[in-house]
Protein backbone atom coordinates (compact mmCIF):
# COMPACT_ATOMS: atom_id res chain seq x y z
CA UNK A 1 0.00 0.00 0.00
CA UNK A 2 3.18 2.35 0.63
CA UNK A 3 3.98 2.85 -3.30
CA UNK A 4 0.25 3.64 -3.89
CA UNK A 5 0.79 7.27 -5.06
CA UNK A 6 3.88 6.49 -6.90
CA UNK A 7 1.71 4.86 -9.72
CA UNK A 8 0.40 8.11 -10.28
CA UNK A 9 2.40 10.35 -12.45
CA UNK A 10 0.24 13.79 -12.08
CA UNK A 11 -1.86 15.18 -9.72
CA UNK A 12 -4.50 18.32 -10.84
CA UNK A 13 -7.18 20.28 -9.62
CA UNK A 14 -9.43 23.19 -10.94
CA UNK A 15 -11.23 25.11 -8.21
CA UNK A 16 -13.65 27.52 -8.57
CA UNK A 17 -15.32 29.81 -6.18
CA UNK A 18 -18.11 32.41 -6.80
CA UNK A 19 -19.39 34.37 -3.91
CA UNK A 20 -20.91 37.90 -5.52
CA UNK A 21 -22.89 37.62 -8.97
CA UNK A 22 -23.90 40.66 -10.82
CA UNK A 23 -27.32 39.32 -11.55
CA UNK A 24 -29.19 40.37 -8.32
CA UNK A 25 -31.48 37.35 -7.97
CA UNK A 26 -28.34 35.19 -7.19
CA UNK A 27 -28.06 36.02 -3.40
CA UNK A 28 -24.42 36.83 -2.11
CA UNK A 29 -22.40 33.83 -0.79
CA UNK A 30 -20.19 34.77 2.06
CA UNK A 31 -17.87 31.64 1.89
CA UNK A 32 -17.42 30.00 -1.30
CA UNK A 33 -14.31 31.90 -2.60
CA UNK A 34 -12.72 31.47 0.92
CA UNK A 35 -13.84 27.89 1.33
CA UNK A 36 -12.17 27.45 -2.56
CA UNK A 37 -9.22 29.21 -1.70
CA UNK A 38 -8.69 26.67 1.16
CA UNK A 39 -9.25 23.58 -0.70
CA UNK A 40 -6.71 24.82 -3.03
CA UNK A 41 -4.35 25.33 -0.34
CA UNK A 42 -4.94 22.07 1.27
CA UNK A 43 -4.24 20.21 -2.38
CA UNK A 44 -1.39 21.79 -3.32
CA UNK A 45 0.13 20.93 0.15
CA UNK A 46 1.85 17.77 0.91
CA UNK A 47 0.99 14.99 1.11
CA UNK A 48 -1.38 15.33 -1.73
CA UNK A 49 0.71 17.96 -4.02
CA UNK A 50 -1.67 18.31 -6.89
CA UNK A 51 -1.02 21.38 -9.26
CA UNK A 52 -3.90 23.51 -8.70
CA UNK A 53 -5.89 26.22 -11.19
CA UNK A 54 -8.01 28.65 -9.35
CA UNK A 55 -10.88 30.68 -10.69
CA UNK A 56 -12.45 33.30 -8.38
CA UNK A 57 -15.08 35.83 -8.60
CA UNK A 58 -15.22 37.34 -11.61
CA UNK A 59 -12.44 34.85 -13.00
CA UNK A 60 -15.04 32.34 -12.98
CA UNK A 61 -17.13 33.19 -15.86
CA UNK A 62 -17.83 30.41 -18.26
CA UNK A 63 -15.90 30.62 -21.11
CA UNK A 64 -13.29 30.65 -18.46
CA UNK A 65 -14.39 27.60 -16.62
CA UNK A 66 -14.54 25.43 -19.94
CA UNK A 67 -11.25 26.69 -21.24
CA UNK A 68 -9.61 25.12 -18.08
CA UNK A 69 -11.23 22.39 -18.44
CA UNK A 70 -10.22 21.90 -22.29
CA UNK A 71 -6.56 22.31 -20.49
CA UNK A 72 -7.13 19.02 -18.91
CA UNK A 73 -8.32 17.38 -21.31
CA UNK A 74 -4.20 16.33 -22.35
CA UNK A 75 -3.90 14.39 -19.31
CA UNK A 76 -2.24 11.15 -19.33
CA UNK A 77 -3.64 7.56 -18.25
CA UNK A 78 -1.96 7.50 -14.76
CA UNK A 79 -2.94 11.00 -13.29
CA UNK A 80 -5.84 12.11 -10.79
CA UNK A 81 -7.73 14.94 -11.36
CA UNK A 82 -9.88 17.16 -9.35
CA UNK A 83 -12.99 19.82 -9.84
CA UNK A 84 -13.94 21.85 -7.37
CA UNK A 85 -16.54 24.11 -7.41
CA UNK A 86 -18.58 26.98 -5.14
CA UNK A 87 -21.13 28.67 -5.96
CA UNK A 88 -24.71 28.45 -6.94
CA UNK A 89 -26.07 24.95 -8.54
CA UNK A 90 -29.89 24.32 -9.14
CA UNK A 91 -31.41 22.20 -11.42
CA UNK A 92 -34.15 22.39 -13.91
CA UNK A 93 -36.86 19.97 -15.44
CA UNK A 94 -37.27 19.66 -18.97
CA UNK A 95 -40.54 18.87 -20.82
CA UNK A 96 -40.01 15.08 -19.97
CA UNK A 97 -39.33 15.38 -16.51
CA UNK A 98 -35.66 14.55 -16.62
CA UNK A 99 -33.77 16.59 -14.52
CA UNK A 100 -30.70 18.69 -15.38
CA UNK A 101 -28.19 20.69 -12.96
CA UNK A 102 -26.45 23.84 -13.63
CA UNK A 103 -23.27 25.29 -11.92
CA UNK A 104 -24.23 29.29 -11.85
CA UNK A 105 -21.14 31.24 -13.52
CA UNK A 106 -20.10 34.57 -12.50
CA UNK A 107 -21.93 35.65 -16.23
CA UNK A 108 -24.98 33.27 -15.50
CA UNK A 109 -28.10 35.08 -16.07
CA UNK A 110 -30.87 32.68 -14.62
CA UNK A 111 -33.45 32.52 -17.08
CA UNK A 112 -30.92 31.74 -20.22
CA UNK A 113 -29.79 28.28 -18.86
CA UNK A 114 -26.94 28.52 -22.00
CA UNK A 115 -25.27 30.75 -20.05
CA UNK A 116 -24.91 28.55 -16.91
CA UNK A 117 -22.76 25.55 -17.20
CA UNK A 118 -24.73 22.78 -17.57
CA UNK A 119 -24.00 19.34 -15.57
CA UNK A 120 -23.71 16.97 -18.31
CA UNK A 121 -20.77 19.30 -20.32
CA UNK A 122 -18.87 19.59 -16.90
CA UNK A 123 -18.47 15.38 -16.02
CA UNK A 124 -18.48 15.00 -19.84
CA UNK A 125 -15.30 15.92 -19.32
CA UNK A 126 -14.62 12.73 -18.34
CA UNK A 127 -14.99 11.29 -21.51
CA UNK A 128 -12.14 13.44 -22.88
CA UNK A 129 -9.57 13.42 -20.76
CA UNK A 130 -6.83 11.65 -20.50
CA UNK A 131 -6.75 10.65 -16.49
CA UNK A 132 -8.43 7.88 -15.44
CA UNK A 133 -8.77 8.52 -11.96
CA UNK A 134 -11.51 11.98 -11.73
CA UNK A 135 -13.56 13.67 -9.07
CA UNK A 136 -16.27 16.24 -9.18
CA UNK A 137 -16.84 18.05 -5.94
CA UNK A 138 -19.37 20.56 -5.98
CA UNK A 139 -20.59 22.36 -2.88
CA UNK A 140 -24.30 23.21 -4.06
CA UNK A 141 -27.40 21.02 -4.41
CA UNK A 142 -28.37 18.38 -7.17
CA UNK A 143 -30.16 15.47 -7.25
CA UNK A 144 -28.59 12.53 -8.19
CA UNK A 145 -30.35 11.61 -11.20
CA UNK A 146 -29.15 14.99 -12.28
CA UNK A 147 -25.71 14.43 -11.39
CA UNK A 148 -26.34 10.50 -12.90
CA UNK A 149 -25.24 8.95 -10.00
CA UNK A 150 -25.07 4.85 -9.34
CA UNK A 151 -24.38 3.20 -6.30
CA UNK A 152 -22.10 0.35 -7.67
CA UNK A 153 -19.49 -0.63 -5.52
CA UNK A 154 -15.47 -0.06 -5.61
CA UNK A 155 -13.68 -2.79 -5.94
CA UNK A 156 -11.91 -3.02 -2.60
CA UNK A 157 -8.64 -4.68 -3.10
CA UNK A 158 -5.97 -1.49 -3.85
CA UNK A 159 -3.96 -2.90 -6.13
CA UNK A 160 -7.13 -3.54 -8.45
CA UNK A 161 -9.01 0.05 -7.68
CA UNK A 162 -5.60 1.64 -9.05
CA UNK A 163 -5.87 0.22 -12.47
CA UNK A 164 -9.73 0.38 -13.36
CA UNK A 165 -11.58 3.61 -14.45
CA UNK A 166 -13.01 5.72 -11.29
CA UNK A 167 -15.42 8.77 -11.95
CA UNK A 168 -16.80 10.28 -8.76
CA UNK A 169 -19.06 13.17 -8.02
CA UNK A 170 -20.26 14.57 -5.22
CA UNK A 171 -22.65 17.27 -4.09
CA UNK A 172 -23.69 19.33 -1.25
CA UNK A 173 -27.23 18.46 -1.14
CA UNK A 174 -30.32 17.40 -2.45
CA UNK A 175 -32.73 19.55 -4.86
CA UNK A 176 -34.55 22.05 -2.88
CA UNK A 177 -32.08 21.61 0.16
CA UNK A 178 -30.68 24.82 1.72
CA UNK A 179 -27.15 24.43 1.48
CA UNK A 180 -25.57 25.83 4.54
CA UNK A 181 -22.84 28.74 3.49
CA UNK A 182 -21.17 29.09 7.06
CA UNK A 183 -21.54 26.03 8.09
CA UNK A 184 -20.45 24.28 4.88
CA UNK A 185 -19.29 20.59 3.35
CA UNK A 186 -16.17 22.12 2.53
CA UNK A 187 -15.35 22.94 5.91
CA UNK A 188 -15.37 18.84 6.57
CA UNK A 189 -14.29 18.05 3.00
CA UNK A 190 -10.72 20.22 4.26
CA UNK A 191 -10.79 18.91 7.86
CA UNK A 192 -11.11 15.25 6.51
CA UNK A 193 -8.00 16.22 3.70
CA UNK A 194 -6.14 17.64 6.52
CA UNK A 195 -6.47 14.99 9.04
CA UNK A 196 -6.79 12.05 6.83
CA UNK A 197 -6.66 9.70 9.88
CA UNK A 198 -10.16 10.51 11.22
CA UNK A 199 -11.70 9.00 8.03
CA UNK A 200 -8.95 6.24 7.86
CA UNK A 201 -5.10 5.73 9.39
CA UNK A 202 -4.18 4.15 6.40
CA UNK A 203 -5.52 4.81 3.07
CA UNK A 204 -8.40 7.99 2.51
CA UNK A 205 -10.07 7.05 -1.14
CA UNK A 206 -12.62 9.32 -2.64
CA UNK A 207 -15.35 6.37 -1.94
CA UNK A 208 -14.32 6.86 1.62
CA UNK A 209 -14.36 10.43 1.34
CA UNK A 210 -17.84 10.73 -0.16
CA UNK A 211 -18.92 8.15 2.50
CA UNK A 212 -17.50 10.36 5.73
CA UNK A 213 -18.41 13.58 3.84
CA UNK A 214 -22.08 12.11 3.95
CA UNK A 215 -22.38 11.30 7.16
CA UNK A 216 -21.04 13.91 9.42
CA UNK A 217 -23.54 16.17 7.19
CA UNK A 218 -26.31 14.43 8.15
CA UNK A 219 -25.26 14.02 11.16
CA UNK A 220 -24.49 18.35 12.11
CA UNK A 221 -27.49 19.03 10.00
CA UNK A 222 -29.39 16.98 11.78
CA UNK A 223 -30.86 15.62 8.29
CA UNK A 224 -31.63 18.96 6.84
CA UNK A 225 -28.75 18.73 3.84
CA UNK A 226 -28.02 15.13 2.46
CA UNK A 227 -24.58 15.28 0.43
CA UNK A 228 -25.21 13.22 -2.72
CA UNK A 229 -22.51 10.96 -3.65
CA UNK A 230 -21.49 8.06 -5.94
CA UNK A 231 -20.17 7.00 -9.15
CA UNK A 232 -20.68 8.16 -12.89
CA UNK A 233 -21.08 5.94 -16.30
CA UNK A 234 -18.04 5.08 -17.58
CA UNK A 235 -16.61 4.28 -13.94
CA UNK A 236 -14.84 1.20 -13.98
CA UNK A 237 -14.80 0.15 -10.28
CA UNK A 238 -11.80 1.79 -9.84
CA UNK A 239 -10.76 4.18 -6.80
CA UNK A 240 -8.97 7.70 -6.47
CA UNK A 241 -6.39 7.30 -3.88
CA UNK A 242 -5.47 10.48 -1.77
CA UNK A 243 -3.90 9.96 1.42
CA UNK A 244 -1.72 6.15 1.71
CA UNK A 245 0.75 5.50 4.38
CA UNK A 246 4.42 6.11 3.68
CA UNK A 247 7.32 4.09 5.26
CA UNK A 248 8.53 6.43 8.46
CA UNK A 249 5.09 8.04 8.66
CA UNK A 250 3.13 5.47 10.46
CA UNK A 251 4.47 6.49 13.79
CA UNK A 252 3.52 9.70 13.70
CA UNK A 253 -0.45 8.71 13.77
CA UNK A 254 0.32 7.49 17.59
CA UNK A 255 -0.83 11.42 18.45
CA UNK A 256 -3.76 11.62 16.68
CA UNK A 257 -4.95 7.77 17.15
CA UNK A 258 -4.35 7.54 20.98
CA UNK A 259 -5.44 9.60 23.54
CA UNK A 260 -1.89 10.77 24.88
CA UNK A 261 0.33 11.32 26.98
CA UNK A 262 -1.52 8.57 28.85
CA UNK A 263 -2.62 8.81 32.52
CA UNK A 264 -1.15 6.05 34.13
CA UNK A 265 -2.41 4.43 37.15
CA UNK A 266 -0.75 2.45 39.89
CA UNK A 267 -1.93 -0.97 40.48
CA UNK A 268 -1.28 -2.15 43.95
CA UNK A 269 0.77 -5.24 44.62
CA UNK A 270 -1.32 -8.18 45.42
CA UNK A 271 -2.88 -11.52 44.45
CA UNK A 272 -4.84 -11.61 41.19
CA UNK A 273 -7.23 -14.56 39.90
CA UNK A 274 -6.84 -14.73 36.51
CA UNK A 275 -10.35 -15.68 34.24
CA UNK A 276 -11.05 -19.23 34.17
CA UNK A 277 -8.49 -19.75 36.74
CA UNK A 278 -9.21 -20.51 40.80
CA UNK A 279 -5.77 -20.42 42.20
CA UNK A 280 -4.03 -16.50 42.49
CA UNK A 281 -0.99 -15.04 40.87
CA UNK A 282 0.80 -12.44 43.19
CA UNK A 283 1.99 -9.49 40.53
CA UNK A 284 4.01 -6.14 42.21
CA UNK A 285 2.99 -3.11 42.11
CA UNK A 286 2.44 -2.11 37.91
CA UNK A 287 1.10 0.71 35.47
CA UNK A 288 -1.73 0.64 33.59
CA UNK A 289 -2.72 3.36 31.03
CA UNK A 290 -6.13 5.31 32.52
CA UNK A 291 -7.46 5.68 28.65
CA UNK A 292 -8.07 1.56 27.03
CA UNK A 293 -6.71 1.17 23.45
CA UNK A 294 -9.53 -0.13 20.70
CA UNK A 295 -9.09 -2.78 18.59
CA UNK A 296 -8.70 -0.68 16.09
CA UNK A 297 -6.23 1.75 17.31
CA UNK A 298 -3.79 -1.50 17.95
CA UNK A 299 -4.31 -2.76 14.60
CA UNK A 300 -2.80 0.36 13.59
CA UNK A 301 0.18 -0.60 15.37
CA UNK A 302 0.62 -4.01 14.03
CA UNK A 303 -0.20 -3.54 10.61
CA UNK A 304 2.54 -0.57 10.73
CA UNK A 305 6.01 -1.21 8.96
CA UNK A 306 7.67 0.78 11.44
CA UNK A 307 5.65 -0.08 14.85
CA UNK A 308 8.31 -2.69 16.53
CA UNK A 309 11.32 -0.51 15.38
CA UNK A 310 10.56 3.19 15.67
CA UNK A 311 10.92 4.49 19.00
CA UNK A 312 8.19 7.06 18.73
CA UNK A 313 5.45 4.10 19.19
CA UNK A 314 6.92 3.41 22.69
CA UNK A 315 7.21 7.11 24.47
CA UNK A 316 4.51 6.69 26.66
CA UNK A 317 5.44 3.33 27.65
CA UNK A 318 6.90 2.60 31.26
Amino acid sequence: MTDLLDKYTGSYALVVGIDHYPDPRFSPLGNAEADAREVMEVLSAPPYRFEVSGLFGEEATRHAILDKLFDLESTAPNDRVIIYFAGHGYTLVDNFDRESGYLACFDTIPERHHTALRMDDVVDFRARAGAKHIAFIFDACFSGQALGLTRSAAVTAAGRFMKLRAYHAISAGGPGETVADAQSMTRLLVEALRHPERVDPKLLTIEKLGAYLRERMVSESRSIQTPQFGQLSGSGGGDMVLFALQPGETADLIFSVLPGPFDWVRIPRGPVIPRNEHAPIYLPDYMISKYPVTNDQFQVFVEAPDGYVDVRWWDYCL
